[in-house]
């Protein structure tokens, strides 16, 4: 149960009982005894409060709530960020009251936890925690459309989120199992679609035109597995997406962010960066993962660049590159020459004319070097 649900039943619990004649003390009265303290109306906290209900006991089996007088019939009511008692002051029956309500709300909490346990072989690792995923969502550019693409549904947090924030959501989940219990808990807002399938196989422009929309913002904690391949993804789908904000392992981060002259930097890094501006904007630790990962991990904004790559032909760059890369210790010359199958004089000549020196290695050149090579091969490739 997330915290708004939890809000929403901790304020529905205190309505009941103020209606059954209940009060509550303020926490710094502790020391005075309720016999000397304000009492305040539980309306007014409802409509303050937006903490939730972490436990209720009786105040009898308290020390401290015996020392200071407060009766059997008292029940202390423990909020979870703990920073402030409610002592609920009503009659046998409101106890009663409260064990059925308890005990109501184990049963939900019981259904509830039976989400499906995560799958190592999908490399997934769920993500929760309210508030990170609000600031996650926040780093995504406004106005640019009103539809989201969520990569990887999970439990639907993010989803929920998302849907508070954009006029429309489409959600990718390729667990069969996790599809079942979202629809069996009616877990996704109604603003939201699901797609039961393989993001990989999903083509984000049919989305977008299903959905009445030319772009789409992609958002998700990708499943660890496939993380480089949505990069891939987005760089063959960058004119349908002007933004996205994905969380990977923080080695992977950093290939894609990968400056020149850095060991890191590699194909991943130039087809990341050839159609959008990316940066490192969080790093999260493992531990707010469920099951708990290895590493670290980081999210990476993808902002699409206005003025464009300025390449000529997208899949020439990618033949480019990889050819660069293949042994990325050796001189540019060599390596673009056996893989390529091209002759070393001719390829001299066309790397001098890109301004680059073919003496040098590819991870001592910048993106821009290799759009002018580009763009000088392709009357040999096209």
């Amino acid at each position: 149960m997330d915290c708004e649900q939890s809000c929403n039943h901790s304020h529905r619990i205190l309505s009941v009982l103020e209606a059954r004649g209940a009060y509550y003390w303020p926490a710094g009265v502790l020391g005075t005894g309720p016999a000397n303290a304000e009492r305040a109306s539980l309306s007014r906290f409802c409509r303050g409060s937006r903490d939730g209900i972490c436990k209720v006991f009786p105040s009898a089996l308290l020390p401290f709530g015996r020392r200071i007088g407060l009766g059997g019939s008292c029940w202390i009511v423990m909020l979870f960020s703990c920073s402030i008692f409610l002592f609920l002051q009503a009659e046998k029956e409101t106890g009663t009251f409260l064990k059925e309500y308890n005990q109501q709300k184990r049963d939900r909490l019981k259904k509830f936890s039976k989400i499906p346990p995560s799958k190592k072989s999908l490399g997934q690792n769920f993500l929760s925690d309210k508030n990170v995923l609000e600031r996650m969502v926040s780093f995504v550019p406004e106005n640019l459309t009103d539809l989201a693409i969520e990569i990887g549904t999970g439990t639907g947090a993010l989803t929920k989120i998302l849907s508070s924030r954009f006029e429309r959501v489409v959600t990718i989940e390729k667990d069969d199992r996790l599809v079942a219990w979202l629809h069996e808990n009616d877990v996704l807002p109604d603003n939201c679609r699901l797609i039961h399938h393989d993001v990989l196989k999903v083509s984000f422009s049919s989305i977008t035109q299903a959905e009445g929309k030319q772009e789409a913002v992609v958002v998700g904690n990708l499943p660890y597995n496939v993380s480089s391949q949505i990069v891939f993804k987005l760089f063959d789908e960058h004119r349908t997406v002007p933004a996205a904000c994905l969380l990977f392992q923080k080695e992977v981060a950093e290939r894609i962010t990968a400056s020149k002259s850095k060991k890191s930097l590699g194909v991943l890094s130039l087809v990341a960066q050839l159609f959008y501006n990316v940066r490192i904007v969080m790093d999260l630790s493992p531990g707010l993962f469920r099951p708990r990962p290895k590493v670290t991990s980081s999210l990476v904004l993808f902002e699409r660049k206005e003025k464009g790559a300025g390449v000529q032909d997208a899949k020439v760059f990618l033949r480019v590159i990889k050819a660069a890369f293949a042994q990325r210790r050796k001189k540019i010359l060599n390596t673009m020459a056996g893989n390529l199958r091209m002759d070393k004089k001719l390829l001299g000549e066309i790397l001098k004319e890109a301004g680059i020196d073919p003496s040098c290695r590819a991870e001592d050149l910048e993106l821009r070097h290799f759009v002018a090579l580009t763009n000088r091969m392709c009357r040999y490739f096209l």
